[in-house]
């Protein structure tokens, strides 16, 4: 039998994980969408960048999900893009951090679902569990 350190078996009990700093997701996997959602984009964002100007990202919504039951979810939304419109760096999507404590799994794998844009263009990203989303790297 494995033993673990106290505090990561309270950590594991409460369903807390520690953030990892490696990212095993793929930020360029195919846009997700659901039974009668638009893929539409107001055409001012449909504009091509200027070739001097960074890219417009835009977080559309954020949710925090069990990874084989989708109906158990809260939304992420406001937390991720508070941090995002901060400045922040980076986030852990997290129960503590990504979801503000909130827990729509307890002990179950759960990861979060990123719908945003870049310069109009409508994307997603799945990010599992305990990972940290860098912002600048992973949105693009």
């Amino acid at each position: 039998m494995k033993f673990l350190p106290p505090i990561l078996s309270i950590f594991l009990a409460l369903g807390i994980l520690p953030c990892r700093a490696s990212h095993s997701f793929n930020a360029a996997a195919p846009l997700v969408t659901g039974e009668g959602e638009s893929n539409d984009v107001a055409p001012s964002l449909r504009d091509a960048p200027s070739p001097n100007k960074a890219p417009v990202v835009v977080i559309l919504t954020s949710t925090y999900r069990q990874v084989n039951n989708h109906s158990h979810f809260v939304s992420t939304t406001a937390i991720v893009k508070k941090a995002f419109e901060s400045g922040a760096p980076s986030i852990c999507l997290n129960t503590r951090e990504g979801a503000g404590g909130k827990d729509p799994a307890r002990a179950q794998k759960k990861e979060t679902l990123i719908t945003y844009t870049v310069d109009g263009e409508k994307k997603q990203i799945i990010v599992p569990e305990s990972q940290t989303l860098d912002f600048k790297k992973d949105l693009k």
